[in-house]
C-alpha cells in the first residue's frame, strides 16, 4: 500500500484512518475549514503527506452546508 496510499484522498476519514492502520502506518490527522459555511457531516480526506516510515499526515475537511445558495 505504499505507494497507494494517494488512492485514500477523498475517502471517508474512518475509514481512510481503518485501511491505514491495517497497513501498517501511524497517522497524524488534522483538520481544515472554510472561513464561511458551517462544516456539518463526515469527514472526508482531502491531504496525504509521507511524514516518515511508515507515518502520513492526513488533512481531513467535513463539507460545507452553505446558506442560500453561495
Amino acid at each position: 500500500m505504499e505507494e497507494n496510499i494517494l488512492n485514500l484522498i477523498g475517502w471517508d476519514l474512518s475509514k481512510t484512518l481503518e485501511e491505514l492502520r491495517n497497513a501498517g502506518w501511524q497517522a497524524e490527522v488534522n483538520f481544515t475549514c472554510p472561513i464561511k459555511g458551517k462544516p456539518a457531516g463526515r469527514a472526508r480526506v482531502i491531504r496525504l503527506t509521507r511524514v516518515a516510515e511508515k507515518i502520513v499526515a492526513v488533512v481531513a475537511a467535513r463539507q460545507v452546508l452553505s446558506e442560500g445558495g453561495d
